[in-house]
């Protein structure tokens, strides 16, 4: 999924990773623009879908990626409402 400024698509990428975690999903995985991820165990997978990316494949504790998407969504969330006024 690509997130890119969307408060909804962050809101979703934040269910699909809690309700993995919580044994709700099997499996949680996806795609954007340019990277895949997949939940694991150990935290979020992702990987470039391009050679060159000398940061990919890394794998990411949860509670940074959930973090990282809540600030992301209220931001996000911040810029539509200031567009719509």
């Amino acid at each position: 999924m690509d997130v890119q400024y969307s408060s909804q698509h962050a809101d979703e990428l934040h269910s699909g990773i809690q309700e993995y975690r919580n044994g709700k999903r099997k499996a949680f995985d996806g795609s954007g623009n340019g990277y895949e991820f997949e939940c694991h165990p150990e935290g979020l997978f992702i990987d470039c879908l391009y050679e060159g990316d000398p940061l990919t494949p890394v794998t990411v504790e949860y509670d940074t990626v959930l973090r990282a998407l809540t600030e992301w969504s209220e931001m996000c969330k911040e810029l539509e409402r200031k567009a719509s006024q």
